[in-house]
């Protein structure tokens, strides 16, 4: 099939909810015809964007060197890079625990350790544990995790970081406004 036309426009955009800046390809060539005979746009986005796309949280109280790592696991997650996701999801569990001055000779004590000094519930740590295995296994037995499982691993380890790092702030801010109010009130 000889294509008879194609009419190509770029764009680089920056998405309005998230500020996130693509790359826009959008193509009409006379091979893309639909049902009713006209000409259709197939657009490509990069990075590419679809259902299962992830979007990174902006985690200001993250030590610098984790929220590299984080980035990255939703990079590698979005580019359906899956044992690197998973490694990087081990990553981010190590570099909790050596931010939190946990040491141990590998990282199930150093897990064990954030709940021993407080950090984490018995049962926040075996939920870390998960992550150790995902990790452990990808690197070593080449185990390919699935989509759904990284991405609840992922929840998982936003959970955490939104736990450890960033919920004294907000709770700061809340109580902030909670006095802001009071004192409205008594205007």
């Amino acid at each position: 099939m000889e294509i008879d036309y194609a009419e190509g426009t770029w764009q680089i955009i920056q998405c309005q909810g998230c500020d996130d800046v693509s790359f826009r390809e959008m193509w009409i060539t006379s091979e893309n015809i639909n049902p009713d005979g006209e000409a259709e746009e197939v657009v490509t986005l990069y990075p590419n964007r679809d259902k299962d796309t992830l979007l990174a949280k902006d985690y200001a109280l993250l030590p610098s060197k984790l929220r590299k790592i984080y980035k990255e696991v939703i990079k590698s997650y979005n580019s359906n890079l899956l044992i690197l996701c998973a490694t990087g999801l081990r990553s981010i569990v190590e570099g909790i625990c050596d931010s939190a001055g946990i040491e141990g000779k590998n990282l199930q004590l150093k897990i064990e350790g954030l709940h021993t000094k407080g950090y984490l519930t018995q049962k926040h740590a075996t939920i870390l544990h998960e992550h150790r295995y995902m990790g452990n296994s990808a690197v070593h037995e080449l185990d390919i995790p699935t989509k759904e499982e990284l991405s609840i691993a992922i929840r998982i380890i936003e959970h955490t970081i939104e736990n450890l790092y960033e919920i004294d702030d907000q709770v700061d801010e809340l109580r902030w406004l909670k006095e802001r109010r009071l004192r409205k009130s008594r205007i």
